[in-house]
């Protein structure tokens, strides 16, 4: 009886062992580990089921291999991954993947997809890769590697080069987060090649080869500009008296309201200036007259500019980026509908029109993005939109970038001549964002651009507009050129804290903006007051202009009620006038401490 129990038991057993292994059968049968080409393509990984032969349903990572690199699709921490609102990050393994001769393409959770496709450019291969995003997906993060038999050489920021079975190999566009190495790929973006080098093609780039020693680092680069300033601010005093040109004026009393002597400095203001039609907006903060030109050459400029603006943004052109800190200009004057039209048509441009007139608004675009934070709550646009284009940004300046023979100056040429004006203004943009992302060398490019064109002034401190290059690779000036004034270049290069400048006004009303030349404004708003902090030299006398205010109940200063006085310009005292036609507080500040107050009552 118990040898029968004993038999029955081992029956049962080996028949369950044998249900097992033919459940493990079935199932490693339809999942696995497999290894598929696609020309040059190797991708390897694991798959669920093989539904045809091109097509797999996939059970977990994968890995696509070509050139010498790697890029991973998996869900690990530093993996593949979908970023979507607020920066979110949504770790993710695609679905299903097919395959033809030269491409495979990858099917992600979501409605996103990922291209890998072998296109033949002379006669030699080169890697395609494109996404299109689903919904909600602000960005694709592929993560790639080098191969152990493959070399990588980090050429500049978003550059590299991969040395890979005697061949060189390179991105034709890169983007990189700062933790790991990662393509980007953004709505409308375009495509990323992966190609071979080519064995004619010039030397590869070397950001250090185009900084001049006074640019390697901040502290003597510092030091050149304020040497530069010293000497010109000298130039500005002996011709001020005799000038006619805003430019200087502003300049010298700007500057003088540093040092300290901007009584003397406004006084030798000749004037044939003062009373001349020459002045506008830009030099009433310094020397009155807000009423008669002041308001009336603001008022018509900033009307020229929104019209012109409005025009070029409706017509869904790109070339707002042409205008100067254009972000800036739209945030602070509290401008919702342009600026975030003007966003959405960064969405829609892609890569390849990136053309040199765009290089310096996306590279000023970018730092004003940042600054404005409190535009950027309204707007559909999260993450800053002109990271997307800065690889491209450094692609174009690297192939312009020319090096005199003595190697004193560095300036960009696109053509035999350049504008000087422009390598100034690429210079400040380029350092100010290479900065912010953590990138010394081009940020060093960027003062070595600065101080070349500041450089560049003749005793007279008068300039070229255009500068010519010779075939042996001198500079010289074009003897057909304008010239102007190197107070000009102080202007662009914004060196003076005592500069006119438009500054945002409300925290709690869109609109509200001041035309100041102030060393500092502080605001503090609550449901009944406006209260303004300014702050200038004790005992001296600025004008302000402040725009989109409605017309005050009444305003304080000094902590007194001061009444309103169309003639207040007059009085050897403060005062103020508000213009209702142009919604438009004029006041004159004449501080008795270095902190005065402004406060309008609602």
């Amino acid at each position: 009886m118990k040898k029968h129990i004993l038999l029955r038991f081992l029956g049962l057993f080996v028949l369950y062992i044998s249900v097992l292994l033919l459940i493990g059968s079935i199932q490693f049968a339809e999942k696995g580990f497999f290894t598929r080409q696609a020309g040059g393509i190797l991708v390897t990984g694991y798959y669920r089921s093989q539904d045809y032969p091109n097509q797999y349903t996939l059970a977990g990572r994968v890995n696509v291999a070509f050139g010498g690199i790697e890029f991973s699709l998996n869900d690990k921490e530093e993996g593949f991954a979908l970023v979507k609102a607020k920066g979110t990050k949504e770790r993710v393994l695609p679905e299903s993947m097919t395959v033809t001769d030269e491409t495979v393409t990858f099917a992600i959770p979501g409605g996103t997809r990922l291209d890998f496709a072998v296109t033949h450019v002379r006669e030699k291969p080169e890697l395609m890769i494109s996404a299109v995003l689903g919904a909600g997906v602000l960005r694709i993060e592929l993560p790639y590697k080098p191969l152990k038999n493959a070399k990588l050489q980090d050429l500049a920021d978003g550059q590299l080069m991969i040395l890979f079975e005697g061949m060189k190999y390179r991105f034709n566009r890169m983007l990189t987060n700062a933790e790991h190495r990662a393509l980007i790929f953004q709505p409308q973006a375009g495509s990323i090649a992966y190609q071979i080098v080519p064995e004619n093609e010039a030397p590869v780039f070397n950001p250090q080869e185009f900084i001049i020693p006074a640019a390697y680092d901040k502290q003597t680069y510092d030091k050149a500009v304020a040497r530069w300033v010293e000497q010109n601010f000298s130039l500005w005093g002996k011709n001020i008296a005799s000038t006619n040109n805003e430019d200087m004026v502003v300049a010298y009393l700007g500057e003088a309201v540093k040092r300290g002597n901007y009584i003397s400095a406004v006084s030798s203001v000749p004037a044939s200036f003062l009373n001349g039609s020459r002045r506008t907006y830009e030099s009433c903060v310094f020397l009155d007259k807000l009423t008669e030109q002041g308001l009336r050459s603001l008022v018509t400029a900033e009307r020229d500019t929104a019209n012109r603006l409005t025009e070029i943004v409706s017509n869904q052109s790109l070339d707002f980026l042409k205008e100067p800190h254009i972000f800036e200009y739209f945030a602070v004057r509290g401008n919702q509908t342009l600026f975030n039209q003007a966003a959405d048509l960064l969405k829609t441009m892609k890569t390849d029109a990136v053309s040199t007139d765009y290089i310096i608004g996306i590279l000023e675009g970018y730092a004003d993005w940042n600054q404005y934070q409190r535009v950027l709550e309204q707007t559909n646009l999260s993450e800053n939109p002109f990271e997307a284009y800065i690889a491209q940004v450094y692609l174009i300046i690297a192939q312009g970038l020319h090096k005199t023979p003595d190697g004193e100056r560095v300036l960009v040429f696109f053509t035999d001549a350049t504008d000087l004006e422009f390598n100034l203004r690429l210079g400040n943009g380029l350092t100010a964002y290479a900065d912010n992302a953590g990138n010394p060398d081009w940020a060093a490019i960027g003062r070595s651009l600065i101080l070349s064109a500041l450089s560049l002034a003749d005793d007279t401190g008068t300039i070229s507009t255009t500068l010519l290059r010779s075939k042996d690779g001198t500079i010289q000036e074009s003897p057909e050129a304008l010239r102007f004034s190197s107070a000009r270049l102080y202007r662009l290069l914004n060196t003076g804290e005592n500069q006119p400048r438009a500054e945002y006004i409300s925290p709690s009303q869109d609109g509200i903006w001041a035309w100041t030349a102030a060393t500092e404004l502080s605001i503090t708003e609550d449901a009944a007051v406006l209260d303004i902090g300014v702050r200038f030299p004790v005992g001296e006398t600025h004008y302000m202009l402040i725009r989109g205010t409605a017309q005050p109940k009444k305003l304080q200063l000094y902590d007194m009620d001061y009444r309103t006085a169309p003639n207040f310009e007059q009085y050897n005292s403060s005062g103020w006038f508000y213009s209702s036609a142009e919604q438009t507080l004029m006041i004159k500040m004449r501080h008795r401490s270095e902190f005065e107050h402004i406060r309008i009552f609602k």
